[in-house]
């Protein structure tokens, strides 16, 4: 019985492994339920083994220990990025008008690094220093579309970070343009 068991733990692990690995923010968040109602379904099993308590020497095993801790700590998981890896690019910002940058999360090996939502925070501060809202967008587990409105023209400031350490040349000067300004002249004036 407590085989079987062990070997169910082992498979939930892998699959949580997994799941963190390649699924989507819905998926990890549902997963992560299961896999708590699991443990707790677990823990308050009771075993009717037929032996003397005392015959037995109990050691917590290390694996399950740490499984148990990441499970507890589902919510809010740290992933492998490595924040000097990470790109951003900043897309032109118009006042008026809903902007963008996209942040491709990477490890370190200048791979894309799969992460969640909890793991990434934004913040932009217009010229006067007036919080402007952002609003992250997944594009894939990797790529993460950062959303805002600019309301005047002028050096903006946009800070990005993964597992609460900024990204490498974070914080960015995003210049607001005004609408007269041209992005693309063609010919001569």
């Amino acid at each position: 019985d407590i085989e079987f068991e062990l070997a169910g733990l082992t498979s939930a692990q892998t699959f949580c492994q997994q799941a963190v690995e390649h699924g989507s923010d819905v998926h990890i968040l549902e997963v992560g339920n299961q896999v708590r109602t699991r443990i707790e379904t677990l823990l308050t099993k009771q075993l009717d083994l037929e032996s003397d308590w005392s015959e037995f020497q109990f050691v917590e095993n290390k694996a399950f220990a740490e499984f148990a801790e990441e499970v507890r700590d589902f919510g809010a998981l740290k992933t492998k990025v490595d924040v000097s890896k990470c790109k951003v690019v900043i897309k032109p910002a118009f006042p008026g008008f809903k902007c963008s940058a996209e942040l491709t999360t990477m490890n370190k090996e200048s791979c894309h690094c799969v992460t969640n939502s909890k793991s990434v925070s934004t913040t932009m501060k217009d010229p006067s220093g007036t919080i402007v809202p952002t609003q992250l967008r997944t594009k894939s587990g990797t790529m993460w579309g950062i959303e805002y409105l600019p309301k005047v023209t002028g050096k903006h400031t946009l800070e990005v970070s993964v597992n609460s350490q900024h990204v490498a040349g974070s914080p960015f000067d995003v210049t607001v343009q005004s609408t007269d300004t041209p992005v693309l002249t063609i010919g001569r004036e």
